[in-house]
């Protein structure tokens, strides 16, 4: 009752357009296709082989991610995740980036979130990219393997070069000793929320030499970055 009474006082609107939808996290179909941008981003001369993103970094994404990670409102996650949910089409055209995206990774890949500097982490309460990615991409049926660790603590990277960035993060990143062998032979997949210069893609790929991982790629939620 409790519910159904909310829901009446405060009905679920789309996040981009504020029209009245039926279930929270929902967005219009107009909005909806306005941000699900699938593109794929083959990195010549990169540790990182290719990287996924599902969404423009722009608008109402940018805006619910900045609400997730600098004001800690989890509230924006319903939205988020529908989102990622439906640029995750299971019908998708020949072709099509993510199809592409899926069959490059082969067999039995890995998926490894960004870590967070524990100071940092502690700070925000919560590392947002697993909390973007964890359950949705284990409800597909992939691995899950919290491996990397952050041990250095880095300045904020939208406020950095590019150079500066690449700085930023290098020796940034460390792998879980123990999860080395869960690794070997398989393709593995770094996953983060937005795909700027790819350098601390980078950084986390480059922490994974020694692996005998197959290949490292990315996935991202969303990306400001032209094809």
């Amino acid at each position: 009752m409790m519910t159904a009474l909310l829901d009446f006082l405060f009905p679920p609107r789309c996040p981009g357009c504020r029209e009245y939808r039926e279930d929270w996290g929902d967005w219009c179909p107009v909005c909806e296709k306005k941000y699900v941008a699938r593109r794929l981003f083959l990195e010549s001369g990169s540790p990182v082989e290719a990287v996924m993103c599902l969404a423009l970094y722009e608008g109402t994404v940018k805006e619910l991610l900045h609400r997730l990670k600098f004001r800690r409102d989890e509230s924006v996650l319903p939205y988020l995740t529908r989102l990622m949910e439906r640029a995750w089409s299971p019908e998708l055209p020949a072709g099509d980036p993510l199809e592409r995206f899926l069959a490059y990774l082969g067999d039995g890949p890995v998926f490894l979130p960004v870590a967070l500097h524990p100071v940092r982490e502690k700070e925000r309460g919560f590392n947002q990219t697993v909390l973007l990615w964890r359950d949705f991409l284990r409800g597909k049926g992939f691995r899950w393997l919290e491996a990397l660790e952050r041990r250095k603590e880095t300045k904020p990277q939208y406020s950095l070069t590019k150079q500066e960035r690449e700085e930023n993060v290098r020796g940034a990143f460390a792998l879980r000793e123990e999860c080395r062998p869960q690794l070997k032979g398989r393709p593995v997949v770094l996953v983060d929320d937005i795909y700027t210069s790819g350098a601390t893609l980078k950084a986390c790929a480059r922490a994974l030499r020694g692996t005998g991982a197959e290949r490292v790629l990315a996935l991202t939620l969303a990306t400001g970055r032209a094809l």
